[in-house]
């Protein structure tokens, strides 16, 4: 009776066989999830980041315009169709027009960084989870290879048990 019990476990070996390889299937989903979810997420944070640049491109340019208008606002025609040009009001123009793009530029830089930042942060993330997927992933792999070396030894078992209990003529 010693290869019955055997058999019930070759079966219950390979019902964890199967749920082991189960683990498997679930954990490469995830890690497809995680990449498909990282990829999205580095979408958006390179959108994000696009349209702050879009905005400050949009505030300066409402600056240089405003700044250019002042230079222009800065000359004035004589009745006789000679020009004269406020020297005062065209610095003060010329002042806030550098100042504009200083400033542009500076806050598109930190919008860079920022998005730089967020983009890095992602990225350690999915690491992060990539590597305890991977650790997850090993644990079961080895697992899954005890469970056949297991199996393979209570197979020969059976065998052994169902040639020594057969009757003899």
């Amino acid at each position: 009776m010693g290869w019955v019990t055997l058999t019930l476990r070759k079966t219950e070996l390979k019902r964890t066989h199967a749920d082991y390889q189960m683990e498997l299937l679930q954990i490469s989903r995830e890690k497809r999830q995680m990449a498909r979810q990282n990829h999205y997420d580095q979408l958006v944070a390179r959108n994000e980041g696009q349209n702050a640049t879009n905005s400050l491109y949009a505030e300066y340019t409402a600056a240089r315009d405003a700044a250019t208008q002042q230079m222009q606002g800065a000359t004035t025609t004589n009745t006789d169709g000679s020009k004269t040009t406020d020297q005062a009001a065209l610095a003060k123009a010329q002042q806030a027009l550098n100042t504009a793009k200083e400033d542009y530029e500076m806050k598109k830089m930190n919008a860079q960084n920022d998005m730089e930042e967020e983009l890095a942060r992602i990225e350690q993330e999915a690491n992060d989870i990539e590597t305890m997927l991977d650790q997850e992933q090993v644990e079961v792999e080895a697992q899954l290879e005890a469970m056949r070396a297991e199996f393979d030894v209570v197979k020969e078992q059976i065998s052994s048990e169902i040639e020594s209990s057969a009757i003899q003529i």
